[in-house]
């Protein structure tokens, strides 16, 4: 037998209309929408669905999805204002997950708008690699390791040309004094 404590028990808020419920927690106004309710740690709005299940979907997807129609398939939904508790509904688009990552502030966007490399070099879509390093620098670095690996006279000079080509600081002192006496090529590696 349990102890009465004078309280009606507590079971569970009543439900109101869910559209009204939600709306509730949007401030309309000229520019944004912004969702004044639950937010999570990203700053994106979050709403309880009504049900037993009380399932939480994110406030934007949600107005997206009820206003303008369902998501794409393996599309992200992008805020082109930039705010993430905005809620209107021309202030989202379906992108796909680079577009959007691509579109934000994070140190990835940062990078894929550079135009140039750290030495001032302009990339170009022939002339880059895959690590965003262009073709001069990574040329004087290619050869400067095949120099400092295998020292041979060619191989400094080479490094030495190119260094100086891409801007790249390079003392080849230490390794004038590993090139064999007997000629250009090395029979062997020299261990360091």
């Amino acid at each position: 037998m349990t102890k009465s404590t004078g309280k009606i028990p507590y079971r569970g808020r009543p439900r109101q209309d869910e559209w009204v419920r939600f709306w509730q927690k949007v401030e309309i106004g000229e520019g944004c929408w912004p969702w004044v309710g639950a937010v999570s740690k990203c700053g994106y709005g979050n709403f309880k669905l009504a049900g037993e299940d009380g399932k939480q979907v994110k406030a934007h997807r949600k107005v997206y999805e009820d206003l303008v129609g369902p998501i794409p398939e393996g599309l992200h939904i992008d805020h082109l204002c930039r705010n993430p508790r905005c809620v209107r509904p021309d202030h989202l688009e379906p992108v796909t997950c680079q577009t959007n990552i691509l579109r934000g502030h994070s140190w990835q966007a940062r990078h894929a708008a550079k135009e140039r490399c750290i030495r001032g070099h302009e990339f170009s879509a022939r002339g880059s690699t895959r690590w965003r390093c262009c073709r001069v620098c990574a040329r004087a670095m290619t050869n400067i390791r095949n120099a400092t690996q295998i020292p041979t006279a060619k191989r400094i000079r080479s490094a030495i040309r190119t260094a100086e080509l891409a801007g790249i600081p390079f003392d080849p002192t230490p390794l004038w004094s590993k090139v064999p006496a007997s000629g250009d090529v090395a029979s062997k590696p020299v261990q360091g």
